[in-house]
């Protein structure tokens, strides 16, 4: 027997969850499915193309813009060839100042115009650009449940068995439910140490990085979380045991219960 430190920790159940779990979801009001180009435990990128809906309707409205745009554009050349004669005209004491006025207002609402018409193709391929369904984070593709000729909109990607989930493992944690009797005694930088049952009891430290100060109703509890390191062995709703330190006290004696 002698006097050293002594460590009480509390033993929980807890999971593994990712920090970014996101759903794929169209920025538009959706539409019919026509490609689907990932499956199951693909890795993408942030930005990478990820499933493509009918966009016909889309096309055809840009074409007729850009077909608005070639109209309005060979207006407004006819427009300033006017324009420049008159002035060369006015120049040599021909014609009237009002005409040169007119064909300059008219070039000018052309101009205007062709403005105007630019800026709805942008517009137009903006809502083309909905038709396609791209990765928000870069991660893995952990759900797909969508196929081709289905309607997906932003209702049903949010659906848990519906759209297409992407899961970041490189950013990992730890969330514990914890009785709200050790509330004055847990809080952020308190030691953790995580155990998982399905991995040969492998054991992993860490530091409470999040402990929320509100306390559900029904299980009067609070929700702590830990970070946890990059590995690709670790998985999203994985189990954990967690032994929460909840005392420690130095130079002391302690003595096993078991020996007591």
């Amino acid at each position: 027997i002698a006097a050293g430190q002594f460590n009480h920790s509390i033993d929980l159940q807890g999971k593994i969850d990712a920090m970014n779990v996101v759903y794929a979801a169209p920025r538009g009001q959706g539409g019919i499915v026509k490609a689907v180009l990932v499956k199951n435990g693909d890795r993408v990128q942030k930005g990478q193309l990820l499933l493509r809906m009918d966009d016909v309707v889309q096309r055809q409205s840009l074409v007729a813009a850009e077909q608005q745009i070639s109209g309005i554009q060979a207006q407004l050349d006819q427009a300033n060839s006017i324009y420049e004669r008159q002035q060369n005209l006015w120049k040599q004491n021909i014609g009237t100042e009002v005409q040169v006025l007119n064909a300059k207002t008219n070039a000018e609402a052309l101009k205007s115009q062709l403005a105007s018409a630019q800026a709805n193709i942008k517009l137009v391929k903006e809502q083309l650009n909905m038709a396609n369904v791209h990765a928000e984070i870069s991660g893995t593709v952990d759900q797909v449940n969508i196929k081709v000729g289905e309607f997906f909109s932003p209702q049903s990607a949010a659906m848990p068995n519906s759209g297409i989930r992407l899961v970041n493992n490189g950013d990992l944690k730890v969330t514990v439910m914890v009785p709200e009797n050790y509330l004055g005694k847990i809080s952020v930088g308190t030691a953790l140490k995580v155990i998982l049952p399905e991995s040969n009891n492998r054991e992993i430290n860490t530091k409470v990085s999040v402990a929320s100060k509100y306390i559900e109703n029904t299980s009067r509890s609070f929700t702590i979380e830990g970070k946890l390191p990059n590995d690709k062995d670790l998985r999203p709703n994985q189990n954990a045991i967690v032994k929460i330190q909840d005392y420690t006290a130095s130079n002391v004696i302690s003595i096993p219960l078991n020996t007591l």
